[in-house]
C-alpha cells in the first residue's frame, strides 16, 4: 500500500536524491545545503515503506492559476518501482490539494509521455505538446534594424497597462491556453521578480495610427542564474495579425537577443505549440534549436 507524505524539511536528502534521478546531476540544488521549496510551491512523497521512490511537485504558475488549475510540474517515481500504484497516489493527493485551493484540477508538464493506461486509469488527458526552442551565442544575433517611423522600447509604467492588455488579447486570442488580460494583469508581470519593466519589450508605431503593433517579453529565473545558468525565457512575444509577414518577428527576436546581452545573459528560451508549424519553422530560422517536447497534461478534480 503507497504511503503518501507531504514534504517537510527533514525529506530534503531524500527529494534531493529523487530530484536528481529525475532530471540529472545538480536539479536537486548543492549538496550540502538545506534543501527547501521556493514560496507557494508544495511536495509529496510517496513509498512503501523505507525510503521514499515517488514525488510530485506543485508551483504557483499564476496563468496556470487564472485558469482555474493547479500547476503540476514534476510527476516522477523510480523506475524499478513503477506499476505500483505510487504515481496515482502522489496524483491523488495533488488534486486535494487543487480541490482545497477552490480550483478545477490540474495542468501537469512533463518533458516525457505518460503511459495512455495511467492516463486512462486517473481520467487525466493530453491538452498539448509544446516544443522548447533555445538560442545560444547571442553574440551572433545582429542588433536590431528597426525602420523610420517605428521603434522598439521598453514598458513605461502605469501609462502602458491598459494598451498592453488590448495588445496581448489580439495578438494572442487564438493561443491554446489564452486568458484574456486586464492591465492589472498585466501589472502582475512586473510583481514577481522575474519580469522587469526594461525587459518587457514593445514594437511601436510612431505614424498615425500611432500604437503597439508587438511585443517580446523576457523572463530571468534568479534560481537559474545562481546554478549559473545565464538564460532569459522568453513568455510571450507576438504581432498583431494585420503586421505579421512583414519582419517585425525578426526585429523583435533581435531586441529581445538585445536586451538579453545588455542585462549579461547568454541564451534565450522559448515554448511554441507543435501544432503551429509555421511558428516553429520561424525559430528555426532565427537560429533556435529544438530541446525537446513538453506535454501538457490535464486532470479535472470532480
Amino acid at each position: 500500500m503507497p504511503e503518501i507524505r507531504p514534504f517537510e524539511p527533514q525529506d530534503g536528502e531524500a527529494l534531493r536524491r529523487l530530484m536528481e534521478e529525475a532530471f540529472g546531476p545538480g536539479a536537486g540544488g548543492k549538496p550540502g545545503e538545506p534543501l527547501s521549496l521556493p514560496d507557494g510551491c508544495r511536495a509529496w512523497l510517496a513509498g512503501e515503506g523505507g525510503a521514499p521512490a515517488a514525488f510530485c511537485r506543485t508551483v504557483p504558475d499564476k496563468e496556470t492559476l487564472a485558469l482555474g488549475r493547479l500547476c503540476l510540474d514534476a510527476l516522477f517515481v523510480s523506475p524499478p518501482r513503477r506499476r505500483r500504484g505510487l504515481g496515482t497516489a502522489l496524483l491523488r493527493a495533488a488534486r486535494e490539494a487543487a480541490r482545497a485551493e477552490g480550483l478545477g484540477g490540474l495542468w501537469a508538464y512533463s518533458p516525457v509521455e505518460l503511459p495512455p493506461a495511467f492516463l486512462a486509469a486517473t481520467g487525466g488527458r493530453r491538452r498539448r505538446a509544446l516544443r522548447l526552442f533555445r538560442r545560444g551565442s547571442l553574440e551572433s544575433v545582429p542588433y536590431p534594424r528597426v525602420p523610420q517611423g517605428y521603434r522598439v522600447r521598453p514598458a513605461g509604467l502605469p501609462a502602458d497597462l491598459a494598451p498592453a492588455a488590448a495588445l496581448y488579447n489580439a495578438v494572442f486570442s487564438r493561443m491554446w491556453n489564452f486568458r484574456a488580460h486586464a492591465a492589472r494583469d498585466i501589472a502582475e508581470w512586473f510583481e514577481g521578480g522575474e519580469t522587469a519593466p526594461e525587459n518587457c519589450l514593445f514594437l511601436e508605431s510612431l505614424a498615425e495610427p500611432a500604437g503597439l503593433l508587438g511585443m517580446a517579453v523576457l523572463a530571468v529565473d534568479s534560481s537559474r542564474l545562481q546554478r549559473g545558468d545565464r538564460t532569459a525565457y522568453i513568455p510571450d512575444i507576438g504581432v498583431l495579425p494585420g503586421h505579421r509577414g512583414k519582419g517585425w518577428g525578426e526585429i523583435l527576436i533581435a531586441s529581445a537577443a538585445a536586451r538579453a546581452r545588455d542585462a549579461g545573459l547568454a541564451a534565450l528560451e522559448l515554448l511554441a505549440d507543435t501544432e503551429d508549424a509555421a511558428v516553429c519553422a520561424f525559430y528555426r530560422r532565427m537560429g533556435f534549436e529544438e530541446r525537446g517536447v513538453l506535454q501538457v497534461y490535464e486532470w479535472e478534480v470532480a
